[in-house]
């Protein structure tokens, strides 16, 4: 089992993954008609980013399945139009980016 990363790999990956969500949307800034699908493409785009960042810290292999449901949701609930643009957003945002690089020992999957 890899070791617990340190908090500030643990804050410059969160901060990473988080950038690479909003820039998508910015690239994205309309809605779309098949939010699954272009959410898909998206993250395959983005996969060699993403794996670059979970490089830098010792977490399990489990961890990128767990980030792509992050991005993904995030970016189809974007291409939805359903997210509002604010501050609380952002923060819940990076919470659960950093939830997915960092579980608690507790959590059943």
């Amino acid at each position: 089992m890899p070791n617990q990363p340190n908090s500030l790999d643990l804050d410059i990956a969160t901060t990473r993954l988080h950038e690479l969500i909003v820039s998508a949307r910015a690239e994205n800034p309309g809605t779309s008609a098949d939010p699954y699908g272009d959410s898909l493409s998206l993250w395959a785009a983005a996969v060699p980013a993403v794996r670059e960042v979970l490089g830098t810290l010792q977490v399990h292999e489990a961890t990128l399945g767990e980030v792509e449901f992050v991005y993904r949701t995030a970016l189809e609930a974007w291409l939805r139009g359903t997210v509002p643009s604010s501050a609380r957003v952002e923060e819940a945002l990076l919470d659960r980016i950093r939830m997915a690089l960092n579980p608690p020992a507790n959590l059943i999957f």
